[in-house]
């Protein structure tokens, strides 16, 4: 009797899921399933405030280059949660999706967490150069200039635009290493030079290289 008794205990552990594989947002975030996570989220959101449901919402719009949405559900949760979980995380969203003055100061969240990427520093320092945050742009350009490819540091240099001889160095790095010079960089550049009404020290330089646009 004691047999049957277990073994009808047992049955049903076998066969049902146990809760740990239940249906969450983060874990049809983690299967890729963006739209299904948001949608999950909406639904536990519409009953009520949850945590996690409102960061992998902000997750997955990040996911699937929703700005907008992801920019508003990850400043929600900063507001609901300042000392949440995935507090973070949600700056870094914020980095990448909102307006730039609102990505500076998620980034420099993130830079006084001592939690900050590569990606996240990068993105940070081209914000202080594209805004004309001089003194901030100097010192994390100094900071990770040890770390960037020479891509990226052609990048940065063409929107601080403060040294047009910089910027062909970068590129003269670019092209020691036997790589062409993405179409991009030279279009923000010839633009960049444009600006500075030097148009011509641009084109010199481009045939001087051998470079076709």
């Amino acid at each position: 009797m004691r047999r049957l008794i277990a073994f009808l205990l047992i049955v049903p552990l076998l066969f049902f899921p146990s809760c740990s594989d239940e249906t969450t947002p983060e874990s049809l975030f983690r299967e890729g399933k963006y739209k299904e996570s948001i949608s999950l989220s909406n639904s536990i959101l519409h009953e009520g405030l949850d945590e996690k449901a409102l960061y992998y919402k902000a997750a997955s719009c990040f996911s699937l280059n929703l700005k907008g949405e992801a920019e508003e559900a990850a400043t929600l949760y900063l507001l609901l949660y300042s000392d949440g979980e995935f507090r973070n995380q949600s700056n870094f969203i914020i980095l990448f999706t909102g307006s730039d003055l609102r990505a500076v100061e998620a980034g420099e969240s993130l830079l006084s967490s001592g939690e900050i990427s590569h990606r996240a520093m990068f993105r940070l320092c081209f914000l202080y150069a594209y805004n004309g945050m001089d003194i901030e742009f100097s010192r994390m350009y100094k900071r990770i200039r040890g770390n960037l490819t020479d891509a990226e540091n052609a990048f940065l240099l063409i929107a601080d635009g403060q040294d047009l001889s910089m910027v062909f160095m970068s590129f003269d790095k670019i092209l020691e290493t036997g790589s062409q010079i993405d179409p991009s960089l030279l279009e923000n550049a010839r633009i960049l030079f444009e600006n500075e009404g030097k148009t011509d020290l641009f084109d010199s330089y481009i045939a001087s290289r051998g470079i076709v646009l």
